[in-house]
């Protein structure tokens, strides 16, 4: 018990030494930290650093330049506390990416990890087989091509190595300044910021009416609109277009704010078959209302697409209705500043512009196409000549059926008695649905059903539809989408449900589902092949990859009603043959009898009851045979012993009160014993582990290899 007392105490004394330091290390003063950098709750101060954690995804080579860019580098934690500090912060921040880099990599040489200031990595919070014990000594093994060091929010915060060119969050630090700077400092500044609030930039900006006063406009990111540019009368708006929070006008133009995700190909043809484009930003006015439109709205991804690129010729932006962009509010190094001439440069592919909401509304260059390339978008109408008096009354009635009372039922008996009864259970069309909040994949999420013994919903009409849809809003579902049960996995741009029945009926968003393919085996079409209910459509179908971490959504499982009603209060520990059905018979039975048995041979014995004896059983009781009336009891004597053996178990309960004292004595002092036991093989374990690894300069507990080990090969 010493000992174990020793090590609580030490263990105690070493929590609280480090919880100090790292409060002495953590400062929320931002007043050194570098006057570029935004003031915001992704900036933090540890260790005489500021480290900014910034959501948006790149390579980890561009992450790296980024953050160089920006007067830093990639974060180095070469401490224990620093790492603590980091994964707190991650998850005090809700970081909704699993994995983000870190300044680590084995890029020079492989198996030698070093900073990206060039120092060697002599701490590591390495996952087991992963960093410095993953190098094989093979050059087409897979940690050959893994040179970079990234931490995993799915991993308690481990480092993994991964391949430069895949794309995460990533951590900026950057030194202190040796002169404070003001806190007030707004993160949309420019090198610039004192003419817009004097009063010389009003005299020099309004005579500039000629076509050279927009190349001046481009520092003014923060230019507020008037609101003779802002309306908010949507009557002149295209009529497809649904009356919601997310319809604005701006300067004679029907902005809509699209939270569905698609690559900027995709998001543009989906503008145009909706009768408009992507939207079009030539000037700092129009800027600023789509930056703060989204900010109002509260918007939960970190870009938009809008429609500039430089598809038809390397490095010549133009919108998509073929005009020059000459405004423009692009991030340092994107945009027409990025290319450098070489044919195979990053910017080659990256041809089409996206605005940052994690960048202060800054502009972005981004492939055009492919799965992972996903963003929300904004499309632009012009406004309609006539004024259209009720929109969406007749348009698409389907999606506003209400269900007929009939089909809807809230008794939920005959629902399958494994399934939780919870406001997410409900009945429709003699289907139990179950609304599941857990993101899966579509082939995990149909897999699931089929496991509880069901499948995913089928929506194979407009009152189903409608049902699920409202469920959806009356539930306030925190996701944007739901996989339903639809696919043309088997044979592509032929739709069927999990139960191989053809999808007749269908909630298609325009351009999705069926009338999505167009008979090229590698377009986006290809690699979608599963349905999608989406919430922020007004429940329209979308079609989606089935697989992949990206593509993980709620979903809904239907399953057949039962035969038999199954009680909503089910207690798991009833059983069919219950106690009190056999109790009261062996007391009506058994007090005539054993008075019977036990007075007749004392009272009389007649000699004819001898002759009876070699008919008799051998193992009759002698009550029995010295009877009168013997048959009286031949048919009942079975049931008697069973009487009795049952009333000789119910007579030993008096004692049960000490045996289980026993019992349970023997476990108590068996558990203290294997406790003991533990603490004392924990205590000589931790003796041998310390002198194992006290020669060793690499302060990893995952790395377990002494260096007499790793000189001679020796990996495990």
């Amino acid at each position: 018990m010493r000992i174990l007392l020793y090590l609580i105490a030490m263990y105690l004394l070493l929590f609280l030494g480090i919880f100090g330091v790292a409060i002495a290390q953590t400062s929320t003063d931002l007043t050194h930290c570098p006057g570029s950098v935004a003031r915001n709750k992704y900036l933090k101060v540890y260790g005489g650093r500021c480290l900014q954690f910034v959501l948006h995804e790149k390579s980890w080579t561009r992450a790296k330049a980024d953050c160089k860019s920006r007067g830093g580098n990639l974060v180095m934690i070469k401490t224990t506390g620093k790492q603590t500090f980091v994964y707190n912060t991650l998850k005090s921040l809700h970081w909704h990416y699993n994995g983000l880099w870190i300044g680590g990599s084995d890029s020079v040489r492989e198996g030698k990890w070093v900073w990206v200031d060039g120092t060697p990595m002599s701490f590591g919070n390495w996952h087991r087989g992963q960093g410095p014990s993953a190098h094989h000594g093979f050059f087409f093994s897979s940690s050959s091509f893994e040179d970079c060091a990234q931490m995993r929010l799915d991993d308690s915060g481990r480092w993994h190595d991964y391949s430069c060119g895949r794309s995460y969050s990533y951590i900026c630090e950057y030194g202190f300044t040796s002169t404070a700077v003001a806190t007030a400092v707004p993160p949309h500044t420019t090198p610039r910021p004192v003419p817009k609030t004097t009063p010389r930039p009003r005299t020099t900006v309004r005579p500039k009416t000629t076509p050279s006063a927009r190349t001046t406009l481009r520092p003014q990111t923060t230019v507020k609109p008037t609101t003779a540019q802002t309306s908010t009368d949507l009557t002149h708006c295209p009529g497809s277009v649904p009356r919601n929070n997310y319809l604005k006008v701006y300067g004679g133009k029907c902005l809509q704010f699209l939270l569905t995700e698609r690559s900027w190909t995709q998001a543009g043809a989906d503008c145009k078959s909706r009768g408009g484009s992507l939207v079009m930003i030539k000037n700092a006015g129009k800027q600023a209302f789509v930056y703060n439109t989204l900010k109002s709205l509260h918007w939960r991804y970190h870009g938009v697409w809008i429609g500039g690129s430089d598809r038809d010729k390397e490095g010549e932006w133009v919108w998509v209705d073929g005009s020059h962009i000459e405004y423009g509010n692009w991030h340092p190094g994107q945009g027409p500043t990025t290319h450098n001439g070489f044919f195979f440069s990053s910017s080659t592919f990256e041809d089409c512009a996206e605005m940052r909401l994690d960048d202060g509304g800054k502009w972005h260059d981004y492939p055009c196409g492919g799965l992972r390339y996903s963003y929300s978008y904004v499309c632009e109408y012009a406004l309609a000549s006539t004024v259209t008096l009720r929109p969406r009354t007749t348009v698409n009635p389907r999606t506003t059926i209400k269900p007929p009372v009939a089909q809807t039922s809230t008794d939920l008996t005959h629902c399958p008695g494994s399934v939780p009864r919870n406001n997410y259970l409900k009945v429709y069309g003699g289907k139990c649905l179950q609304f599941l909040l857990t993101e899966r994949s579509w082939t995990k999420a149909s897999a699931d059903c089929k496991s509880r013994g069901g499948s995913l919903v089928m929506i194979k009409n407009a009152g189903k539809q409608a049902f699920v849809y409202n469920t959806l809003k009356s539930l306030h579902w925190r996701y944007h989408g739901v996989w339903i049960g639809g696919s043309d996995r088997d044979k592509e741009g032929e739709w069927v449900w999990v139960d191989g029945s053809h999808i007749e009926y269908g909630n298609w968003h325009p351009g999705q589902g069926p009338t999505t393919h167009n008979g090229f085996f590698f377009s986006s079409s290809t690699f979608e092949d599963c349905a999608e209910m989406r919430l922020d459509d007004g429940g329209k179908w979308h079609d989606y990859p089935c697989g992949g971490l990206r593509y993980s959504y709620s979903y809904v499982c239907e399953y057949a009603l039962s035969s038999t009603a199954v009680s909503v209060v089910v207690p798991h520990h009833t059983t069919p043959r219950p106690v009190p059905k056999t109790t009261p018979r062996p007391r009506t039975t058994l007090r005539p009898i054993r008075p019977q048995t036990t007075s007749r041979p004392q009272t009389s014995r007649k000699p004819d009851v001898h002759s009876i004896v070699p008919k008799m059983s051998s193992t009759a009781k002698p009550g029995m045979l010295q009877s009168t009336k013997p048959n009286r009891y031949v048919a009942s004597n079975g049931a008697n012993r069973n009487h009795f053996s049952a009333s000789q178990q119910r007579n030993p309960k008096p004692k049960s009160t000490n045996e289980t004292g026993v019992i349970v004595g023997v476990v108590v002092g068996g558990l203290v014993f294997v406790a003991l036991l533990a603490a004392v093989v924990v205590v000589q374990l931790r003796r041998k582990r310390t002198v194992a690894l006290s020669p060793m300069s690499i302060d990893n507990k995952l790395y377990g290899i002494s260096p007499s080990q790793r000189s001679e090969g020796e990996v495990y």
